[in-house]
Parts: C-alpha cells; structure tokens; sequence
C-alpha cells in the first residue's frame, strides 16, 4: 500500500490539474441536489490527519450525510465539511478534470523529501481508483479522507470494526444470561418504584398502564397486582359503555370518552390501554363490552391526533392481539398505516440525522416487521436496520451530546432488532451491531448492576421501563421464543378479586368533574421522533414530539396536582463549545422528590449575546436550544423555581 500511494503521489505532484484520479463530468452538486422526491441514501464522511511539522491536525468524526441515489462522493464530502469546524478552511478545486480535495485546515500537497503528503480518498476501506467526482455513491459506503504519507491506514479511525474480536458461542451465551438476569432487575426495579405503594392504575392513567405492559411482556410474576388491574379496567370499560363514564379511585376523575379523544395523542392513549389488556390476556374489542379496537381505528380519531407517532402505537395495539380491524371508509386499515411509516422513512432518518439521534428512525420501524412480504416494506426497514448499525461507534455505543453511551437509544435499538427476531450479537452480511467485539447487550449491561441488582440512578430516572422493553426484546430473540414484546403470544398469572378491593370500594366525589385528559404516571410512549424535532432520545420520556431522547409522552396532570417544585438542577455540561450563530443543546437535570412528575412550567433562560430558540421539558430534564449571536465567554443563566445553574458557551 505505501509504494501505491508513492505511484500515486508522484502523478498528484506533476500533475495535478492531469491526475487521472479525479474527474467529474457534472455540475457541483449539493446533499439535496433534487427538490422532487427521489430515493435517498445515507452515506459516512470522516477525515483525519496531522501535518507534516506536527503543529496542525484534522479530525472529522464519522459524519452521516443524506444524499439523492445516484450522488456522487464529492457532493457528500463538501457537504460534511461545510457542516464541520473546518467550513471556512478547506478547498475543493476543480481543474476542469474533475473535483479534488486540496487541503483542509492548511494542511494541503506539500513534499516531504522524496515523498508527498496530501489528501488521500478511499471507499470502503479501499484506495479508490476514481475520483470524487467520478465516485457514484452507494448506500452505506463509508468515505475516508486520510492526509498521507506516513499514515498507512485505509480507512479512518473511527470506521476501525475488527471482526475477529466478534464474540464466540460461550461468550454470545453469557451475555444472554447477564440479560436475563437484567430483565428479572430492572422489572422488579420498575415495580417497586412505581406501584410498591399499592396503588392499581386504570384509565385515570394510561402511561402507568405501559408501564405495567413493559412488566407484563418482561415476564414479571405479580398475579394479585396483574388480576386487580384486570378487574379495575373491566369495570371501567362497563361503565364507560353502559353509562358513559367512569370513577379513577386513585387520581379522583371521572373518565368519559372525550378524556382521550379530546387531546393531542388520542391514539397513544388508546394504545397504552389495549397493549396493557393485551400483555394480561384480556380481548380490547370485548372486555366490559367497550371495543377499543374499533375506537382506536376511527378515522376521525386517527384524524385529530397531532402526534408524531400515531400510526407506529396503532399499529402495535392492533398487532398485540392480531386484532380483527372494522372494515368501511370510516376506518383505517393496516395498510394505509403501513404505507405511511415506509413511505416516510427517508424524511425519517433525515431527521435523526439532523438531530444526531437515531431513535425516530428505529422506533419508526418497529411496528413494520410484520409486513416486511412488501417489497418497498422490506427495503425502508433494511435501510434504518443498516442506518443504526453504521451509527454505533467503535465501542459498540451511541453517543449524543449527553452522554457517550446512550442507554435509551441502545434499548429503542434493541426494540426494534427483537420486532424483527435478530439477534444483537450475530453479525450478518447486513447486520451488524458488533463493534470491535462491543455489544448492545455490552452497552445495556453498563447500567444495571448484576451484583447489587439494581439499576443505575441515571435509568431509574429517566424512563426505566425503555429499558426494560430493550432488555426483553433481547431475550426474545435470544430464545427465539417466536413472540416479541409488541406480538404477544403468552400472559403471566393474574389472579382476578372476585368482589372489590380496598381501593374500588369508595364511591365518586359529587365534585369531581371529568378529567381532560388522563393523568400521567411514569412511563411514556417509546422517545420521539427526531425527524421533527428532537424528543428526549428515544429516551423514554419523550415528550409527545420528538425531542432529544425519545421515550416519555406527557399527557397531562390529575386535575389537583401538588406541588413538587425542583429541589436542585443540574447541566449536564457546564462548558460547551460551539460557533456564533449556531444553535446548540443545554440539557438541565431536574432532581426532585419525584423527577417525573415535577413542576417546571416556570424555566427562565438568561444571557448576554444568545437567542433562546426552544424548551422543551420532559420528566426529570430540560433541553434547551440556544443561538450564540456573538464570539467569546457566554455565561447562559437557568433558573426553575428557587433552583438554578449556570452553563458557559466559549463561542468561536
């Protein structure tokens, strides 16, 4: 390979404007060269060097870039670099003989004795025998452009995936015994946090109902906690269809039909309730003689639901029970919602792109493993399978501004890798999510605790239940137990009361009026989609639009509401870099006596010289996007409630 790159260095020297490495036959192009809808693909750009004299470097991490079919690498390249620190410091000249790249950060062709140093182009971990220009891009390929001579590598550090590391049958089957002892802890966890009280949800509070879904479908054992659930919907769904309305002992509303498709995630609501029947062995088209079904399939409702995943929580509640649809024009089928998903997947991992968070484009896909006999089905759900294995690092992780391993984007990829019955830790020839022998289940395991049986603080307030559904879709395609946490096959025990319990015996208070909406408990729908806007991470707590982490939808508060005021907030960077006029994320996190439910409608955000573009507030964290109008030290001041902190921006 050295004396290669010697042949070529020497034809780049005589002759630049003549080397026969670089042609281009077309326009310039740009990342989204065509305003019609054209197949798109994703491609990776990274670039690394150091200059001869040691005193300047270059290092461009693997970049994703959306390009239209048929691009060529030189669009790609430039536009990664017009996104990089180095937008103003690179050049891209082309000769008339096609585009190639010069120099980035000053460091350009310069002879170091008999030898050269420029800037190579290679494909795939292979020196590319055309130009950037000439290069015709392909979906995944990987760009490397590394500043020789005396860098011998093929391929940029942060592509390095040594297979031989992979992992072998003994060690593929402790791993799966961690994971299963990880998924008896995090349920048992989850339960303890949330219903150790004694207290059993119903419609009063629908995202306390995934919850206990999340358990179910982990297989955890409860059966006198499952059978009071059981007989509290069954007798509020007889209410609502025999009297059209309900009592919820435990937030003290009454529930009628306009409490969930009054509001903005009518569908999500639905769903929590029909996926909990589902994961209990109870029929959402019959019990209590209230068909959930045929509400939730309701164009009308589908219609006024102004969330961003509405047709992926349908398609699950329709799917958990392979529930019979109604049929007519008023009613939506599963290929209208099938159709919807695929065909918006390009739009889809543009967003997670922008957002540098993949979980909208795996949760997107979840739902769509049945469906995959369609040909156009099959290949939108291969390009994300393939999108989120290209996203990992090289320590098998994904990584956001937040935090180097991203539990709830690992656990959204282990959700939608166990839709569609792989297996994390055997590499294909189109899957892989093995890197340099690091795993998901490697990732995963970081935050639960084997020997102490407890989950890492950080989870446990942060939406534990995705992690739970992560975990559980690991060993249901470890077990191919032909089943998946959204598909269910087997219930767990549940022990029905045969007369009222404690809690459903105290009748209505005469002033109690219907609740708008059912009140929120932990869980949350699976993150955001950040083709939007970013969700919290497919971090569970997402707020009902994608933000930085997918995963908690805020429905709303119990009509009486007590106050639980932040005691303490932390950012969890207090120095960030970034350019004048570039927006950037502040994450803040909210310590109170009950992170999820804490009070945070008064945040103030202060400074000299920034622009506060957007808050969004989700259980127990705060993002904030901010604009930097100016160069130097910005001192940013946050503020919730009597608590506050301080984040410094060093503005370049």
């Amino acid at each position: 390979m050295r004396q290669r790159k010697k042949v070529w260095s020497i034809c780049l020297v005589i002759a630049l404007v003549f080397s026969s490495i670089f042609t281009w036959n077309e326009p310039a192009l740009t990342a989204y060269a065509s305003e019609t809808k054209t197949e798109k693909i994703v491609v990776y750009v990274a670039a690394q060097g150091k200059s001869l004299d040691g005193t300047k470097t270059v290092a461009i991490d693997k970049t994703p870039v959306q390009v239209d079919k048929g691009t060529n690498a030189a669009a790609a390249v430039k536009a990664v670099l017009d996104a990089s620190d180095y937008k103003d410091n690179y050049d891209i000249p082309d000769t008339g003989y096609g585009p190639y790249l010069e120099s980035i950060n000053g460091m350009g062709t310069e002879q170091a004795g008999k030898n050269w140093y420029y800037w190579s182009f290679y494909v795939n971990g292979q020196y590319s025998n055309v130009g950037m220009g000439s290069y015709v891009l392909q979906e995944g390929d990987q760009i490397s452009l590394i500043y020789t001579y005396d860098d011998l590598s093929t391929e940029a550090s942060v592509f390095a995936d040594d297979t031989s590391l992979n992992p072998e049958t003994p060690a593929v089957e402790s791993a799966e015994a961690s994971m299963k002892k990880a998924q008896g802890i995090a349920a048992k966890e989850i339960y303890n946090s949330y219903f150790a009280d004694g207290h059993i949800p119903g419609l009063g509070s629908v995202n306390e109902l995934y919850a206990v879904f999340s358990l179910a479908r982990a297989g955890f054992e409860a059966p006198e906690f499952y059978g009071k659930v059981k007989y509290k919907l069954t007798r509020q769904l007889k209410e609502l269809a025999t009297e059209g309305t309900t009592y919820d002992a435990v937030t003290k509303t009454n529930i009628t039909e306009e409490t969930f498709s009054s509001k903005k995630v009518p569908e999500q609501n639905y769903a929590f309730v029909v996926l909990a029947m589902t994961a209990l062995g109870m029929d959402a088209r019959t019990t209590g003689g209230y068909d959930l079904i045929e509400k939730m399939a309701s164009k009308k409702l589908y219609e006024a639901d102004n969330s961003y995943n509405a047709e992926q929580m349908m398609l699950f509640a329709f799917d958990s029970g392979d529930y019979a649809l109604p049929e007519g024009e008023n009613y939506c089928t599963r290929e209208e919602l099938v159709a919807k998903i695929a065909g918006n997947v390009d739009e889809t991992i543009a967003g997670s792109i922008e957002w540098d968070l993949i979980d909208g484009a795996v949760m997107a896909v979840q739902p769509l493993a049945p469906y995959t006999e369609s040909a156009s089905v099959e290949k939108a759900c291969q390009k994300v399978i393939r999108f989120a294995g290209k996203m990992q690092n090289t320590h098998g992780y994904y990584g956001d501004s937040d935090a180097s391993n991203n539990a709830e984007t690992a656990a959204q990829t282990l959700t939608m890798l166990g839709e569609f019955g792989i297996h994390p830790m055997i590499e294909t020839e189109n899957v892989d999510f093995v890197k340099n022998g690091h795993t998901l289940a490697d990732a995963i395991l970081e935050f639960v605790d084997l020997d102490q049986e407890k989950l890492s603080a950080s989870v446990m307030n942060y939406s534990p239940e995705q992690i739970l559904r992560g975990i559980t879709s690991f060993v249901y395609a470890a077990e191919n137990a032909g089943e998946t946490v959204y598909r269910v096959k087997t219930v767990p025990e549940a022990k029905v009361p045969s007369e009222p319990f404690e809690e459903e015996r105290p009748q209505p208070d005469p002033s109690a009026t219907p609740s708008a909406t059912p009140s929120v408990s932990p869980s949350a729908a699976p993150s955001t989609n950040p083709s939007a806007t970013p969700s919290v991470s497919p971090s569970a707590a997402p707020s009902a639009t994608p933000d930085a982490n997918p995963s908690v939808i805020v429905l709303s508060e119990t009509p009486a509401a007590k106050k639980n005021p932040a005691k303490k907030i932390v950012a969890a960077k207090k120095k960030i870099n970034t350019k004048k006029g570039k927006t950037v994320k502040i994450v803040i996190k909210v310590a109170a006596k009950n992170p999820k439910k804490v009070t945070t409608d008064a945040v103030k955000v202060s400074g000299k010289k920034i622009k506060v573009k957007k808050i969004t507030k989700k259980a127990g964290k705060i993002t904030i996007k901010v604009k930097a109008l100016k160069k130097g030290k910005r001192i940013v001041k946050i503020k919730v409630g009597k608590a506050s902190t301080k984040v410094t921006l060093n503005v370049r």
